[in-house]
């Protein structure tokens, strides 16, 4: 461990910089990834709704409708949970961002009166304070990423590729009910 000043304010300065940059790259990293899988989500959603749109166009060349019918929920379904992951993302990201925010607006007011107290020579327990809220910093960095669960989009892609197959079949299969 690299041997910090007794300054507690430049103590806190540089660990609060170093903290922040790991963070912002980690940051950066995950938005890119979430991006990336809401892009993918958004994407099937859209042939999701081509394709059950394209089989609405030729219902009259329809030989069994249970099949028929059965494939559009299929695909409705499937647009229905990429949706569904979509908002769920957003509301995850937004409760984790928050949560995040409060814990270092927390740390650094305690900082800040570490800073206070220590202009004003007031420093008797200042050095357990210091070690108290680095702890609480180190806690911060200790809370892993959550990680959207990836059978959402195996679920979406199965109703894609189950919706379009029985849809298929609905024009070629004479299957009454």
């Amino acid at each position: 461990m690299e041997n910090y000043s007794e300054d507690p304010r430049i103590r806190n300065n540089d660990l609060l910089k170093i903290g922040m940059e790991i963070r912002h790259d980690i940051s950066e990293k995950h938005e890119r990834v979430r991006e990336r899988a809401l892009t993918h989500v958004y994407q099937l959603v859209t042939a999701i709704g081509i394709i059950a749109g394209f089989g609405f166009t030729a219902i009259d060349s329809v030989q069994s409708i249970a099949m028929f019918l059965f494939g559009e929920s299929l695909l409705f379904a499937g647009m229905a949970v990429g949706m569904w992951f979509a908002k769920a993302g957003f509301i995850d990201e937004i409760k984790y961002l928050a949560e995040w925010a409060n814990k270092l607006h927390s740390i650094h007011q305690k900082r800040r009166g570490m800073e206070k107290r220590f202009a004003e020579n007031k420093v008797s327990g200042l050095k357990e304070e210091m070690e108290k809220i680095d702890n609480e910093t180190g806690e911060i960095f200790k809370n892993k990423i959550e990680i959207a669960d990836y059978r959402w989009l195996t679920t979406i892609f199965l109703f894609f590729v189950l919706g379009c197959m029985f849809l298929l079949l609905s024009f070629v299969v004479c299957f009454k009910l």
